[in-house]
């Protein structure tokens, strides 16, 4: 009922309005919500400005990934046009360089469209250089890549480096080959 009310709309919908067009009562909001955040996690609906829409309903457009030093993101399309401002929040595990897919998300902002980073085609970088910052019980550690552009942390198995790891070395990882968001 909810994806096809998604479906059926031409614009995002507030929680509101979704109540109204399937006519549950309010006190259905609180199910209502986390059925959404449901759908948002299998990336069958999308919490977009102004309520939530499918995937489907906004256009995408493939290309190149630039994250500035503030944490935000531009991505340069493939076919040429106008770069896209993607939110710190919204780059979805995507790294400086990747080949991404993103969702132009309704409504514009500031000078360039938003979008959401819905998928890593392809990674840039095979191997990343991290430091060592905490080991874990199970001795693996929590590793930070050396460059700040790269938003994430890696819990790393070092048991096949050929020396005992420290805190703060710096070593290389490879990329996990898993690269959907």
């Amino acid at each position: 009922l909810l994806l096809t009310t998604l479906k059926q709309a031409n614009r995002p919908l507030g929680m509101d309005e979704i109540l109204r067009i399937t006519k549950l009562p309010r006190k259905a909001k609180k199910s209502m919500d986390a059925a959404l955040w449901t759908l948002e996690g299998e990336g069958r609906a999308l919490r977009v400005p102004g309520g939530w829409a499918t995937p489907a309903r906004l256009r995408s457009v493939q290309g190149m990934l630039s994250v500035q030093r503030t944490g935000m993101g531009f991505v340069t399309p493939a076919t040429g046009g106008q770069d896209i401002y993607i939110h710190p929040a919204a780059l979805n595990d995507a790294w400086p360089g990747d080949t991404v897919e993103v969702l132009i998300l309704p409504g514009k902002r500031g000078p360039s469209p938003e979008g959401k980073i819905v998928r890593v085609l392809h990674r840039s970088l095979v191997e990343v250089p991290v430091r060592a910052l905490r080991r874990q019980k199970d001795g693996n550690w929590i590793c930070s890549p050396d460059n700040p552009r790269i938003p994430t942390l890696f819990l790393t198995n070092t048991t096949a480096l050929p020396k005992e790891v420290a805190e703060d070395d710096l070593f290389l990882v490879r990329a996990n080959e898993k690269v959907s968001c």
